[in-house]
């Protein structure tokens, strides 16, 4: 989905892509636009657990997608890194 065609003005839609090691920890570049107008930001995996419960405790009930599994095996290894990006 191209971010400037969103069917709704007033909601949001964002992207997970462009991941980097740094301080070897994945980062993941997260581009979006909301009500505000465009973001982008780079966000550790630990941040999207903490979005996640967040949005589970603000929502009880209500679906929240679940998050690709931790690695602990491989954390850093670039095909490992992409499957996660892809499945945030």
């Amino acid at each position: 989905m191209d971010l400037t065609e969103a069917e709704d003005p007033t909601s949001a839609a964002f992207i997970v892509e462009d991941p980097v090691i740094n301080n070897n920890i994945p980062m993941y570049t997260v581009r979006g636009t909301d009500e505000e107008g465009d973001f982008q930001t780079q966000r550790r995996f630990s941040e999207f657990v903490a979005l996640r419960e967040a949005l589970i405790a603000m929502w009880p009930g209500c679906y929240v997608p679940f998050l690709p599994e931790k690695s602990y095996t491989r954390p850093n290894d670039k095909h490992s890194i992409e499957e996660r990006r892809e499945l945030l």
